[in-house]
């Protein structure tokens, strides 16, 4: 993405269940503090204060010490101690809206998260894209960039819980977590990204000590094409390198291939031109 996430833009971070939304979220506001000296709010819907701090120490991130030090807020809890308490003292949504901003801004922040069904806060769809568009604008006049979480139902085709976030967001990242038999692989997209050139491939990452972390494709030589083509994902040589686009040469290896094949990645269809099998991959644009 050219060196990160746009200033002031609203990232949504999408992902089925397990997939490591909540981490990328935390790791984004984390980070920030750690290793550029800016400010984070993170507001959770679904995990108190001491849920965070126990999740996250396996990580490795002082959150209590950020905390102390007045670099990283902390807000929300669970979704149904949020709801109660906000009937309890007639609370409105504008009201913790307020409180998002203010938090922000007391602390100066340059990062903000919001993890967990946001959309279910808010009476229906048009009053969340109202209430998300009005928070996001004045987190951006703030000078904040923001990331939102949501989980993909499985079998649906959106990319969040209510459909709405990919509209509003600027940009959306997407998380997977598949595999067949014993294993499964993670991997994660970046399907749209205003006012930045990105990544049109699909990029594998492990959750690990630190946090998410990419594993980075093999570096292909000069000349590799014609001479040595190895295998954009593993690195291994490839003898026998399947055609693509008339000519050229596809860069992965037999079972990177049928890992994608069975993950619905890859598909084929025969080019009647040169009789020779194309692929069909949204997860590689170009060699």
């Amino acid at each position: 993405m050219e060196g990160g996430l746009p200033k002031g833009n609203l990232i949504l971070v999408s992902g089925k269940i397990g997939t490591g939304t909540s981490t990328l979220a935390m790791q984004y506001i984390v980070r920030g503090v750690t290793d550029y000296g800016e400010p984070g709010l993170f507001v959770s819907l679904e995990r108190g204060r001491d849920a965070l701090y126990q999740e996250t120490a396996g990580f490795g991130w002082p959150l209590k010490t950020l905390e102390n030090q007045g670099n990283l807020v902390l807000m929300g809890g669970p979704m149904g101690e949020v709801t109660t308490f906000k009937k309890k003292v007639g609370a409105k949504i504008q009201d913790l809206m307020s409180e998002i901003t203010e938090a922000a801004g007391k602390i100066r922040a340059d990062r903000v998260a919001i993890d967990g069904p946001f959309h279910e806060l808010f009476p229906d769809k048009a009053m969340f894209r109202q209430g998300l568009t009005a928070l996001v604008r004045r987190l951006r006049e703030m000078g904040c960039t923001t990331v939102i979480t949501s989980t993909i139902e499985e079998g649906t085709s959106t990319l969040s819980r209510s459909g709405i976030e990919e509209e509003v967001a600027d940009g959306v990242v997407v998380l997977y977590y598949e595999g067949d038999g014993l294993t499964r692989e993670r991997a994660l997209e970046v399907r749209k990204m205003r006012g930045t050139k990105h990544s049109e491939e699909l990029r594998f990452f492990e959750i690990a000590d630190g946090g998410m972390r990419l594993i980075e494709p093999a570096k292909k030589s000069k000349g590799s094409h014609n001479n040595n083509p190895k295998c954009l994902f593993c690195g291994a040589p490839l003898e026998k390198p399947m055609n693509v686009r008339g000519g050229g040469r596809a860069s992965f290896c037999d079972s990177c291939a049928e890992k994608l094949e069975k993950k619905g990645l890859l598909k084929w269809y025969k080019d009647k031109t040169i009789g020779l099998r194309k692929p069909l991959l949204h997860v590689i644009e170009k060699f």
